[in-house]
């Protein structure tokens, strides 16, 4: 196998060759130091980035091996986290990091989707992050907005921790740590400012106008030159940051120390003349309403008329109404008929009845015979009268042993004990579909469910041993 040369670094096959815990998947970037690749870790089942760099020998090399274990060593939840440092076969340097699908905050930035609460909610993530770096003894040497990232849950990564970037843009491990824990800090004011304002700090310092002045003051102070006037930490700019959000800056920002105080005045040098002032416009002159017409007034008048009249010609037609319904409520009959069909009118069936034949006439009836009187024998089909069958106890026990995991499911549920709640509900499912409780209980089963399922089963042989000892 060849080695490559400073220019060329190794196609996927040669890297999953020299890496076998690892598939290489394509390449994502590729610079003049180093190229970046993405893998699939078999073994743990996650996607990682590997950053393949070429060997800068002599004591470069070792230098370059010592920043790469002390970046190895940086764990904290908003940096991007290293697994792995090695030489390859080639003699190639590689790091394994993780891989997070990210977008970097500055396209956000450019796409006016940070918004000014949201870039306070990413300012503290960001002082924490770069506070552990420092705190490791270690410089971050490329922070910008291209190197924080944003994830798709909205969680803030730091990457580039310990690299430099070169003339053009590409990030790279071969060289010194140039920077200071100062040059971090105005990059950190740069970056909030960027965030906060949508627009790079002047080169000069000056934040923008749109910034509240709690903000602008704490911002001015991260990119101060002066060591004495800047923040000595990037915790101690988020703790302002805090402080300008609740409108209460700290008492050396108010009144700053003998040297922090701003220089004498030179009166060697001519006065500049003072900022021009823009013209403020005149006060908007109210409003001058003309007022209506005789003809105007006449239509509103009638108008209004005419809506009273007819208001009060409902309202007297309804009190009318009700009235004379009172008064002659004894004089209204409502007859209800009902017809049948091919039924006769009460008049016509009152003419067309006959007269009933006399007694005399038609005789005495016979009387009746007399029966004798039998008692009285049931059917042999009637259905004999059946009693209620007593309850089965197992049916009994089963019903009670499913309340008690219903029970047993809304108190998981209450308390936030998700990991019991499947089981609870995988019992339920059981129970509905009729089938049994498994003698044996699966080892990842909660105690709390092995303890009802020891119950119900010490319940159901006490209730099956007298029918086993028949």
């Amino acid at each position: 196998m060849a080695v490559p040369n400073s220019s060329t670094f190794p196609s996927l096959q040669e890297l999953s060759a020299w890496l076998p815990a690892f598939e290489v998947l394509r390449r994502l970037e590729s610079g003049r130091d180093s190229a970046v690749y993405l893998a699939r870790q078999t073994a743990l089942e996650r996607l990682v980035d590997i950053r393949v760099m070429r060997n800068p020998g002599g004591q470069e090399e070792s230098l370059m091996l010592a920043r790469l274990r002390a970046r190895a060593k940086l764990v904290h939840p908003n940096c991007v986290a290293v697994y792995d440092v090695g030489k390859s076969p080639a003699g190639l340097w590689y790091l394994i990091s993780e891989h997070i699908e990210v977008r970097a905050i500055a396209e956000q930035i450019q796409g006016r989707e940070i918004t000014p609460k949201t870039a306070f909610t990413l300012a503290l993530p960001l002082c924490s992050a770069l506070q552990a770096v420092h705190d490791h003894g270690l410089h971050h040497g490329a922070l910008s907005p291209r190197t924080v990232l944003i994830t798709s849950a909205g969680q803030l990564k730091l990457t580039g921790i310990g690299m430099a970037r070169l003339e053009t843009g590409e990030l790279t491990w071969i060289h010194g740590d140039t920077s200071s824990k100062a040059a971090d800090i105005r990059a950190l004011g740069a970056t909030l400012h960027e965030m906060f304002a949508r627009q790079p700090p002047s080169p000069d310092g000056r934040t923008a106008r749109e910034l509240p002045p709690a903000f602008a003051l704490v911002l001015r102070r991260c990119l101060e030159t002066d060591p004495a006037r800047q923040y000595t930490s990037a915790a101690q700019a988020g703790h302002a940051l805090l402080d300008a959000r609740q409108a209460k800056p700290k008492k050396e920002a108010a009144a700053p120390k003998a040297a922090d105080a701003p220089p004498a005045k030179d009166f060697s040098q001519p006065a500049a003349a003072p900022p021009a002032r823009r013209p403020v416009p005149p006060p908007p002159q109210p409003i001058q309403r003309q007022g209506r017409t005789f003809m105007q007034k006449l239509d509103a008048f009638l108008w209004d008329g005419l809506k009273v009249g007819l208001h009060l010609t409902v309202t007297l037609v309804s009190i009318g109404s009700l009235v004379a319904l009172y008064l002659f409520k004894d004089r209204i009959v409502i007859e209800e008929r009902i017809e049948r069909p091919g039924a006769l009118p009460p008049n016509a069936a009152a003419q067309s009845e006959e007269p009933p034949i006399p007694a005399a006439v038609m005789g005495a009836l016979p009387a009746a015979p007399t029966l004798p009187v039998t008692p009285a024998v049931p059917s042999p089909s009637a259905a004999p009268i059946r009693l209620p069958a007593a309850p089965d106890p197992l049916e009994q026990l089963r019903a009670q042993y499913t309340l008690t995991v219903q029970d047993a499911a809304q108190q998981a549920l209450n308390k936030l004990l998700f990991d019991d709640l499947p089981h609870l509900q995988r019992e339920l499912t059981l129970l509905q579909n009729g089938s049994e409780i498994p003698d044996l209980d699966e080892p990842t089963l909660p105690s709390s469910l092995k303890q009802l399922r020891q119950n119900y089963r010490e319940a159901r042989a006490r209730i099956l041993a007298p029918k086993q000892a028949k």
